[in-house]
């Protein structure tokens, strides 16, 4: 008899003790704050700036990836728990096509805006045709 009610006491509580009372619909509420990303087109490109190019963000601790599409100001926005990131943005724009890396974005104490400078790495010219004689 005493056993049984050792085992009754200890599974009542292994229960009630499994049991956790989150009172929000985000437990990571007061951790995440917001990583703005603005793709910044070189000079004499700014006609490129476009809505939906994608953002990556990598959490370099964890391994995490997340993306975002900029807006048609070229603005992405992410909420992050604390940590430190790589953002890279790549748009094949037409004939151009554009890279910006940022590494080591540490995002600790507060909320950041990030200009991340985008390079025109190749340009694609009309194929040439061959002409058979």
């Amino acid at each position: 008899m005493k056993q049984f009610i050792y085992i009754l006491l200890l599974t009542v509580t292994g229960i009630f003790a499994g049991c956790t009372d989150i009172d929000k619909e985000n437990p990571y509420d007061n951790q995440l704050h917001s990583l703005q990303v603005t793709a910044v087109y070189p000079d004499g490109y700014t006609d490129h700036l476009r809505e939906g190019v994608t953002v990556k963000i990598e959490d370099v601790d964890r391994g995490n990836s997340y993306k975002a599409k900029t807006d048609k100001n070229g603005v992405a926005q992410f909420s992050l728990t604390k940590g430190i990131y790589r953002v890279q943005v790549s748009d094949k724009g037409g004939k151009d096509i554009f890279n910006g890396l940022a590494d080591n974005v540490k995002l600790t104490s507060g909320d950041i805006s990030l200009n991340l400078p985008l390079l025109s790495l190749i340009h694609i010219s009309e194929p040439t045709r061959l002409l058979s004689i």
